[in-house]
């Protein structure tokens, strides 16, 4: 629900900002950034099984605007949240 900041991470682990996106990248094959949307879209599918608006979902997963969440869920997934939720989610009025 709140904003991860690569710097608090980094932070916590006591290594700069760019060895954490370093090592991230070498033992992830993906960029810190990225892995934190993909999370971030996949909480978010989960919530789609509650009777929450997509907005709300957007805010509860750390989204400051709805239009955000949209595109970038379009990116990752392949499809808009709402054609997602019809399609795949079931029990979903």
């Amino acid at each position: 629900m709140y904003k991860i900041h690569q710097e608090d991470i980094a932070k916590e682990l006591q290594i700069s900002v760019r060895y954490l996106s370093t090592l991230f990248k070498k033992y992830m094959n993906i960029t810190l950034s990225n892995y934190i949307n993909i999370y971030r879209i996949n909480k978010s599918i989960e919530l789609m099984q509650s009777d929450k608006s997509l907005t709300e979902i957007a805010q509860l997963v750390g989204f400051k605007d709805s239009q955000h969440y949209s595109k970038l869920f379009m990116t990752i997934i392949g499809e808009t949240p709402s054609s997602y939720r019809k399609s795949y989610i079931k029990d979903y009025y």
